[in-house]
């Protein structure tokens, strides 16, 4: 890859290491990321429009020797990004969050797709019995996150949803390699953050039930806002993660054992938010849903 960075960009690489889903690069005493661009080019370069309005010093997109935003190499487009952020610097979950902006939210549609998805294929591809039994118990909480989401979208519509710049994926603790990466970048409804943020600091222990619920407390929603949190917060984006992973790679992460195991404690600590967002806000759904899940 070296060389090729080197074809495309001109760029005298000093270090190039390969991470999980992208290469660090090291040239001219600059920091790079090269990734491969799964998402649409177009939707890239209207993230970085809207990007260059604001004061977030994300990661540049740099353009090949000829101009383009991409390469293409075997059979992947790639692009180039330049990192402008210390990388040690500490981060603001809510950096993003202040700038609202107008979107759509379709999360239900999106939760349907993958659910047909894995039971379409859970019978070939799964040889692992305890990573079955809990995709059915995952699949049956998505059930249950549509359902809501159904009833919040009728209720609702769009009246009080607030949107801001938004992360299709949030580690914790906050990566500032792909907290700053135009191609995390979306926009979404500004709870989204915050929902992955907290889903995540939990099952990865970076957080306490007590700071949980202390962030929990001192964030101001509106009803509609409130809906949204709880219901981004029931959804298992977390075990869905790993379990692509394991379809794609046929490896098992084993975080994806951990998240099984601390399943009834989140049942649990989602009863206290539930039960913090109810003295404030109007919630939609009931806590019946607890007691069904097993």
């Amino acid at each position: 890859m070296e060389s090729t960075v080197n074809y495309y960009y001109n760029l005298k690489v000093d270090n190039i290491v390969l991470k999980k889903d992208y290469y660090f690069i090291k040239a001219d005493n600059t920091n790079y990321i090269l990734k491969v661009l799964n998402e649409p080019i177009i939707e890239l370069e209207k993230i970085i429009n809207i990007l260059n309005t604001t004061n977030i010093t994300y990661h540049l997109l740099v353009l090949t020797k000829e101009g383009k935003t991409f390469f293409t190499y075997e059979n992947k487009n790639y692009v180039l990004l330049k990192i402008r952020c210390i990388l040690s610097k500490k981060i603001s979950l809510f950096e993003f969050n202040k700038y609202p902006k107008i979107g759509i939210c379709n999360w239900g549609d999106m939760w349907i797709e993958r659910v047909d998805y894995y039971e379409s294929q859970v019978e070939e591809i799964i040889k692992n019995k305890e990573i079955k039994y809990a995709l059915e118990y995952y699949i049956g909480l998505t059930d249950i996150s549509i359902q809501y989401y159904n009833n919040l979208k009728e209720y609702y519509n769009e009246n009080g949803l607030e949107y801001s710049l938004s992360h299709r994926h949030l580690t914790s603790p906050i990566n500032s390699i792909s907290f700053y990466d135009p191609t995390n970048i979306i926009i979404d409804l500004k709870v989204r953050d915050i929902a992955e943020y907290l889903k995540e600091s939990f099952f990865s222990e970076i957080l306490t039930e007590s700071e949980i619920l202390s962030i929990i407390d001192n964030i101001k929603l509106n009803n509609a806002m409130a809906n949204y949190l709880f219901l981004r917060l029931l959804y298992p984006s977390y075990f869905f993660n790993l379990y692509d992973e394991y379809i794609e790679t046929k490896n098992i992460n084993n975080n994806i054992y951990i998240y099984i195991k601390k399943s009834r404690e989140y049942e649990s600590l989602l009863s206290k938010i539930y039960s913090r967002l109810v003295t404030k806000n109007e919630l939609l759904i009931k806590l019946w849903f607890i007691k069904s899940l097993h």
